[in-house]
C-alpha cells in the first residue's frame, strides 16, 4: 500500500493510468496492475484465500521423479503430498469483451505535483504472438527516435514511445513530460510533433537504425524467459522466436504504421489546473 501510495504521487505514473483507462475502460488492460490505494485497501483475508483456490492449482501439471528409489514408496509420496491438489481443467467461462473505441476527446487530469505536466497518447498495439509484433516493436522505436529529435533539447530526454503486448492486443503509448516554468523553448506543441510523427513516411535509414536498437535489445533476453514467453504466450518455434528481430522487414513496419493511423486514440493531460 505505501508503494502503490507513492507510485500515485508521481504524475507520469498518473497519466499511464489514467490514459490506460482512457483507452480500455473497464477491460482488464486499463487497470493498474498492482491495484490502487483504494483496492488494495479493501482487501481482506478471505480474498486471499479465494484467489490462492482460484489460481494457484495444479493446472494439469506434469511431475516427474528420478532417482535411485523404491517406485511403491515414491507413489505413496507423490499421492501424500499431492492428492489434495485440485485440478484446473474445467474452462473459465469468458467475463470480458473487447473495449469499445476511446474517447477521441482530451482529458485532463489533476497533476499530484505542481508545476509537473505530463502527456499521453494511447493506440491499441499488438498481441505477443502477433506476425506484427517485432514490426510494432521497431515502429515504437521510430516514432520515440523522431519526437526526441523534434521537441526542444531540454525535453528530449522526458519523451518516450513504448509497446506493450500481452496475450491480447496491448497498447502504444506515446510520453512527454514538460514544466510549468519551461522557457518559451522548451514548451513543447504536443499534438504537431506527435502526428507528424505518426504520419511522416518511414525511411530505409530510420528502418536500419530502430531495428538494430530492437535486435541488441532481443538478444539480452534470457533464455528461460524466453521460454516462458514461448510456453505463455503461445508463440512460435525457438528458432523463429530467436530470429524474429532479425526477419522483420520495413514493409512490414510501414504496413503497422498505417494500421496504427488509423486507429482512435486517447489522450490525457496530467497538469496543475491554472489559478
Amino acid at each position: 500500500l505505501a508503494k502503490v501510495k507513492q507510485m500515485e504521487g508521481e504524475p507520469s505514473y498518473v497519466a499511464d493510468q489514467a490514459v490506460a483507462k482512457r483507452l480500455f475502460g473497464t477491460f482488464p488492460y486499463g487497470r493498474p496492475q498492482n491495484g490502487s490505494s483504494e483496492s488494495i485497501g479493501k482487501i481482506d483475508f478471505a480474498d486471499l484465500l479465494d484467489a490462492k483456490q482460484r489460481f494457484l492449482t495444479a493446472d494439469n501439471a506434469t511431475v516427474a521423479i528420478t532417482g535411485n528409489y523404491d517406485k511403491v514408496l515414491g507413489y505413496r509420496a507423490a499421492r501424500r503430498y499431492f492428492g489434495p491438489w485440485l485440478k484446473s481443467d474445467r474452462r473459465i467461462p469468458s467475463t470480458f469483451r473487447q473495449p469499445d473505441p476511446p474517447p477521441t476527446a482530451l482529458l485532463s487530469v489533476p497533476s499530484p505535483k505542481a508545476d509537473v505536466s505530463e502527456i499521453r497518447y494511447a493506440i491499441r498495439g499488438t498481441a505477443r504472438s502477433d506476425k506484427d509484433f517485432a514490426a510494432s516493436k521497431v515502429y515504437a522505436a521510430i516514432i520515440e527516435s523522431r519526437l526526441r529529435s523534434r521537441v526542444p533539447s531540454v525535453n528530449s530526454d522526458k519523451v518516450f514511445a513504448r509497446m506493450t503486448e500481452h496475450i491480447l492486443p496491448g497498447v502504444l503509448t506515446i510520453g512527454l513530460s514538460a514544466f510549468r516554468n519551461d522557457s518559451a523553448n522548451g514548451k513543447v506543441e504536443a499534438n504537431d510533433h506527435v502526428f507528424k510523427a505518426l504520419n511522416d513516411p518511414i525511411t530505409d535509414a530510420e528502418f536500419t537504425t530502430a531495428r538494430n536498437a530492437f535486435t541488441a535489445e532481443w538478444t539480452k533476453r534470457d533464455v528461460i524467459g524466453m521460454w516462458l514467453d514461448i510456453d505463455t504466450f503461445k508463440t512460435g518455434e525457438p528458432a523463429a522466436e530467436q530470429k524474429l528481430a532479425d526477419e522483420v522487414t520495413i514493409a512490414a513496419v510501414r504496413a503497422f504504421a498505417d494500421r496504427v493511423k488509423s486507429a482512435p486514440a486517447a489522450s490525457v493531460v496530467v497538469n496543475t489546473p491554472a489559478n
